[in-house]
């Protein structure tokens, strides 16, 4: 069980280069600060819904 954080690791850089893929492809035809700016608001409400899930708001 040391070696979790390894396993966690790992797993959080494929599914960051997923995302990254997935958004370049989602995102093609429009133009880059819309679509840094649409991923944005994507993240913030996210957070706020895992917030609110932790009931730390």
């Amino acid at each position: 069980m040391d070696y979790l954080w390894l396993i966690f690791a790992l797993l959080s850089a494929f599914f960051a280069a997923l995302v990254a893929l997935f958004g370049k492809i989602g995102l093609q035809g429009i133009d880059t600060n819309t679509a840094t700016a649409v991923r944005a608001v994507i993240m913030a409400l996210f957070l706020i819904g895992v917030i609110f899930f932790q009931g730390k708001i």
